[in-house]
C-alpha cells in the first residue's frame, strides 16, 4: 500500500521509516502484502484502469518520485 506525501508545505511531511527527501505528490510504500494478488483477482471490468510498471520492485523501492510517475507506471494493464 502506497500513501501520497501531502504536507502543508515542502518539507513539512514526515513519513515513518523513511529518512530521505521527499516533495509533496510523493507516494511513499508504506505496507508490503503477505498475501499477494493477481491480475485475475480483480474484475475483468476494473482491469484496464490497472497501472503496470516493469521496473518497479514493491519489495525494495520505497519512495516514488511524483515527477516520475509515468515512467515508473508507463502503460495500463491490457
Amino acid at each position: 500500500m502506497s500513501y501520497a506525501v501531502e504536507g502543508c508545505r515542502p518539507s513539512h511531511d514526515f513519513v515513518v521509516g523513511y529518512d530521505g527527501e521527499t516533495k509533496m505528490g510523493d507516494y511513499f510504500r508504506y505496507l508490503i502484502p503477505t498475501i499477494y494478488a493477481s491480475i485475475e483477482d480483480f474484475t475483468k471490468e476494473l482491469r484496464p484502469a490497472i497501472a503496470v510498471s516493469d521496473t518497479v520492485d514493491f519489495t525494495k523501492d520505497r519512495l516514488f518520485d511524483n515527477d516520475k510517475i509515468s515512467e515508473y507506471f508507463p502503460r495500463m494493464y491490457s
